[in-house]
């Protein structure tokens, strides 16, 4: 979309909250339009106020908690996004319209980034035994079990990945050099 288009948006958006401060999905969509134009500090205040208008709105709480991750925020991620997995599996509003597995996936992610490697891999392990194809999930768990040189399970997983189809050259490369055995 044309920066126009957004600042378009963005006017449209605006002038709809002022008139309903409490349309939670008018800030939610003004957020991502704050977001897509490069404006993350704005994103994030408005998916916060759509979360204050409507607490279970997850759509809302998941992209706060993507954006909170592009922009290297993992602590408040992971708050984001444990809330989401930690929600009832049928509550209304909530988890309709967000993948649940995505998000305990993405709170693997925030781990991760926050230098919190076991609470990393006790999420993707929860991740790949729902979905056990699920490529990114693997590949995050060879790169984890590497650097924690549980280089059996490195290769286990790297393994698993690379048959799912995901780039893993970088690490096959590592592993062999540091632990060259292949299982």
């Amino acid at each position: 979309m044309a920066l126009g288009r957004f600042e378009e948006a963005i006017t449209t958006l605006q002038a709809l909250v002022h008139l309903q401060p409490e349309a939670a999905a008018a800030r939610h969509n003004l957020a991502i339009a704050y977001a897509r134009k490069g404006e993350q500090d704005k994103a994030v205040t408005q998916f916060r106020q759509a979360l204050r208008v409507q607490p279970q709105f997850h759509a809302a709480r998941f992209d706060l908690g993507t954006l909170l991750l592009e922009i290297g925020r993992p602590q408040e991620a992971i708050t984001a996004f444990k809330t989401i997995v930690a929600a009832p599996a049928q509550t209304e509003e909530t988890t309709a319209s967000v993948d649940r597995l995505e998000a305990r996936y993405r709170l693997g992610v925030a781990y991760a980034m926050a230098q919190q490697p076991s609470a990393a891999i006790a999420t993707f392990a929860a991740v790949v035994q729902a979905k056990p194809e699920h490529a990114n999930a693997h590949l995050y768990l060879a790169r984890l079990y590497y650097e924690q040189r549980q280089f059996q399970r490195a290769w286990q997983h790297v393994h698993r990945a690379e048959a799912l189809g995901a780039p893993v050259a970088e690490l096959v490369a590592a592993l062999r050099r540091t632990a060259p055995e292949a299982p």
